[in-house]
């Protein structure tokens, strides 16, 4: 094995120099061209956020169990597995205009679940919130095998999180129909 000693720019030939100039210029080029803004590129347009937007209140339309937070529930359900069903044909396509379309619309329906009954534990009907929010994991999941050729990412997850919507589906609806019962 041969060991290299670096030279000094005056040690070096003219030739050696030459090499090292064009070598510097072609990195100098090369990083000139992935780092410098193109034409085509317009400014982002970044709408004024909040100062502090985890302290923003978000407001639930059900905060109790009510006839009107059971009919809610029940047309954000089936809102929701529609748009499930609908999806199964979408994937099927695998047209990624349509996949990217759906998915926004499963994600619509995970923000309207939490604008209606909340999106955690701590919300008394906030079960409902969490099943959308598991109806668009499932669709997540979903497309991921579908982009990785029908495997998915973590073995089983399809399944997983449509057996958390399922679960959190119905602990809503009845959250709901009990605290319709102790109210009668």
């Amino acid at each position: 094995m041969m060991k290299s000693k670096s030279r000094s720019w005056a040690e070096m030939s003219a030739g050696e120099r030459k090499a090292v100039l064009i070598g510097w210029l072609a990195v100098l080029a090369i990083g000139t061209y992935f780092f410098w803004p193109s034409e085509s590129v317009e400014p982002l347009n970044i709408a004024p956020q909040p100062e502090n937007p985890v302290l923003t209140p978000v407001v639930v339309t059900f905060k109790r169990a009510s006839p009107e937070a059971l009919v809610a529930a029940n047309r954000y359900f089936a809102d929701v597995e529609q748009a499930m069903e609908l999806g199964l044909n979408i994937l099927k396509s695998k047209n990624l205009k349509l996949l990217g379309e759906h998915s926004r619309q499963f994600s619509v329906l995970a923000d309207q679940g939490k604008d209606l009954f909340g999106a955690t534990i701590a919300d008394p009907l906030g079960r409902c919130g969490i099943a959308g929010n598991f109806a668009r994991t499932w669709w997540r999941a979903q497309v991921g095998a579908v982009m990785n050729g029908g495997v998915e990412s973590t073995p089983n997850e399809i399944k997983s999180d449509f057996t958390i919507y399922e679960s959190s589906r119905v602990d809503c609806l009845n959250t709901i129909s009990e605290g319709l019962q102790s109210n009668s």
